[in-house]
């Protein structure tokens, strides 16, 4: 397992399921499952090294303003999703967070059930046997948040498609 095939498996997935983020993990826990125990660690490492790559406040404030609000949990979740939709649209979102103007649909739930658990539970249906831990520093976050007003002002697209829906969604007076 190295970086190319992860992100073919994580795109052959995708495509068999139609984008469905459980389905796509129940799939690649299938496909991982008929992996050799160094391939699927590997995975498991590849995509923490892809975790932490992402960890950027650019591209948490963008999740901010889609989703009107984001959590540290909520950041997590955001990018599992980000990296099960591939490679293209995760290169593209960390090089210009407002890309995903073109990718989520308005009150779409962004959010990836458990992308980190599938190693895992691969891993025990392949050998009976939990996954043994594989212990990492926790990244330092690149770059800096914006205040609300100035995400907004940051990321038109997103704040006019995504931030303003959520706000008519829940009657809040925009003047």
């Amino acid at each position: 397992m190295d970086t190319t095939a992860f992100w073919e498996l994580i795109d052959k997935t995708r495509e068999a399921t139609g984008g469905d983020p459980q389905k796509q993990s129940d799939l690649l826990i299938d496909e991982l499952a008929l992996l050799s125990q160094n391939d699927i660690l590997m995975f498991h490492n590849i995509c923490n090294d892809v975790m932490d790559k992402a960890y950027i406040a650019d591209l948490w404030d963008a999740a901010y303003v889609i989703g009107c609000g984001c959590s540290d949990d909520g950041f997590m979740s955001f990018r599992e999703w980000l990296i099960g939709r591939g490679k293209e649209t995760y290169d593209k979102a960390l090089a210009d967070p407002e890309s995903l103007v073109d990718v989520v649909e308005v009150g779409e739930a962004n959010v990836f059930p458990t992308l980190l658990g599938v190693s895992f539970n691969a891993y025990e249906r392949a050998t009976g046997q939990e996954m043994p831990p594989t212990p990492r520093e926790l990244p330092e976050l690149q770059g800096e948040h914006r205040e609300e007003h100035e995400m907004l002002a940051h990321f038109p697209k997103l704040t006019a498609k995504y931030w303003n829906w959520w706000l008519e969604k829940f009657g809040v007076d925009q003047s």
